[in-house]
Parts: structure tokens; sequence; C-alpha cells
């Protein structure tokens, strides 16, 4: 940008994975009528693809989106879990384990 007053036309995420399009749904979903979203991702890295969970939270920010679970969880090959346990995941003797619903 040269003048300061002028305003970004585009954003460019870089970088996929579950974040990098989480991102890029939100804001295109939001601001697609003003911003140009673009995503960037390498085709060298490949995806994680599993193991990763969420909490009830995701369900929340689909429904931001308008997307209903039928909308995506069959795209995204996605199964219910009824909790997720976090193990061993502080030194502290009193948080050894954490339970989510």
């Amino acid at each position: 940008m040269t003048n300061s007053t002028q305003q970004p036309e585009s954003i460019v995420i870089v970088g996929g994975g579950t974040a990098g399009w989480m991102c890029a749904a939100y804001l295109a979903a939001k601001w697609s009528k003003r911003y140009r979203i673009t995503l960037i991702e390498s085709a060298q890295i490949g995806t994680v693809g599993v193991g990763e969970g969420s909490t009830p939270f995701l369900k929340q920010f689909f429904a931001e989106l308008g997307w209903q679970e039928s909308d995506w969880m069959p795209a995204c090959d996605a199964t219910y879990k009824t909790g997720i346990e976090f193990s061993n995941w502080s030194n502290s003797k009193r948080f050894k384990r954490y339970f989510h619903p």
C-alpha cells in the first residue's frame, strides 16, 4: 500500500490444515463481499488427518457459518465422540487428567 488511507482488498491465509481452512471459511463467510479471501497451502506437506478432535465450540463455530452438521460431517469423514480425555497434560499432580464431555 502506498497510501495510508487505502484499504486492503484481499486477505491471504498461508497454511492449510484444520486451522487454515477454518480461518478461510470464517473469513469468507463474514467478509467475502469486502475482501478477496485466498488460502495457500503446500502440495508437499500432508495433513495430519487423524487424531484431531474438537470441543463443543466447534458446533457453535459451524453454526456461526450457517453450516449444518450434515453439510460438513460426511465431507470430513468425521465421527461423533462423547468426550475427550487429556492424560498427563500437566506436571501438577492435581491436574494429571482432564475429561471434557
